[in-house]
């Protein structure tokens, strides 16, 4: 057992689609022992991001972003440059 609360680490998969079907933007998963409906707190979080999220929030233009292939229509200029650096470098 630990003596000291360990930090809390989250585990992020963004997906194409809405898996789950909720129609939310992210969902949070925790980890139960298999067999047992006891909640213990380890702080490992797992978060699906729904890539067809495309809300006027910022996670739905983070994720407009990430389906657009045009960097000039991107919201995120750190995103935008990035794009634009890979599709003109030579090498």
């Amino acid at each position: 057992m630990w003596t000291q609360k360990q930090p809390d680490t989250y585990v992020i998969f963004i997906v194409d689609k809405d898996y789950p079907g909720g129609g939310l933007p992210l969902y949070e998963y925790e980890v139960l022992p298999k067999g047992h409906e006891v909640r213990m707190d380890f702080g490992l979080h797992f978060v699906v991001v729904n890539g067809e999220w495309q809300e006027k929030d910022e996670l739905g233009r983070l994720m407009a972003d990430m389906h657009e292939s045009n960097p000039m229509k991107m919201h995120y200029p750190v995103l935008a440059r990035r794009c634009l650096d890979l599709k003109t470098d030579d090498k």
